[in-house]
């Protein structure tokens, strides 16, 4: 029920385009966000009015000119090429083989390789362009060589294939029997009386299916092990010389 006083001042207002609605009535029909309500607790009524435009947030300023159209063309064309070498990326045999490399047990068959082949790096650097290296020098090389091919040939035929395909693509040196041999054989000679050098020697020749070679590299080792006095060592050799004989 409206009151006496806003039945006097009801013509004035609405003609300064103000309306007096109740309380209730305006909680019902308007919303804070469009309307400012001024509430009059005297009277239980609330005059209710358009907010003014000049109230409303003004959107944020900004300093970048426009692009024109050629510049729009250009960064359209940059984006089109972007996404046809990823899809080629992608879609490729490399890029279908980089997938598989992510994917378990490849991702972890190619992280030990990578260490293999970051220790070979670093030691064969050592070696360049001197002559007068530690012994110890090429039996690290030597012995990072055995290890990174033994752990390659434990692996599946089909994960061989992948990651040595992958190694090309990403410069990992794989380990191989050659490179252990080569490294050895400067070893054996700087001291040919080495028995573990001619031991070793003789195990990669017996993997390699030389075995005239393997055998003469075990027994070379057999007798300087037993010469100086090493029987642990000549019981090693003696259990090569043995495993080639049945060959």
């Amino acid at each position: 029920m409206t009151s006496p006083l806003a039945k006097i001042l009801l013509p004035v207002l609405g003609v300064a385009g103000l309306v007096f609605v109740p309380v209730v009535q305006a909680e019902e029909n308007f919303s804070g966000n469009k309307y400012s309500l001024l509430q009059n607790s005297e009277y239980g009524i609330e005059i209710v009015f358009p907010e003014p435009k000049f109230f409303k947030p003004l959107k944020p300023r900004t300093d970048e000119k426009p692009l024109s159209l050629v510049e729009r063309q250009r960064r359209a064309d940059i984006e089109s090429v972007h996404r046809e070498k990823n899809f080629l990326a992608q879609n490729s045999p490399l890029g279908r083989l980089k997938a598989e490399m992510e994917q378990e047990p490849l991702k972890s068959y190619q992280g030990k390789l990578t260490e293999f082949s970051e220790k070979i790096k670093t030691l064969l650097a050592q070696l360049k362009g001197k002559t007068n290296v530690e012994r110890s020098v090429f039996l690290d090389l030597g012995s990072t060589y055995l290890e990174s091919h033994r752990f390659f040939n434990s692996l599946s035929a089909e994960d061989r294939w992948k990651l040595t395909r992958y190694a090309v693509h990403s410069g990992t040196l794989l380990g191989s029997n050659e490179s252990a041999l080569w490294v050895f054989k400067m070893v054996l000679t700087r001291n040919p009386n080495d028995g573990e050098t001619n031991l070793t020697l003789g195990e990669i020749l017996s993997e390699m299916g030389e075995w005239d070679l393997a055998l003469r590299r075990a027994r070379n080792a057999e007798r300087l092990f037993v010469e100086n006095n090493q029987p642990d060592k000549a019981v090693k050799a003696q259990s090569l010389i043995d495993g080639i004989s049945n060959k």
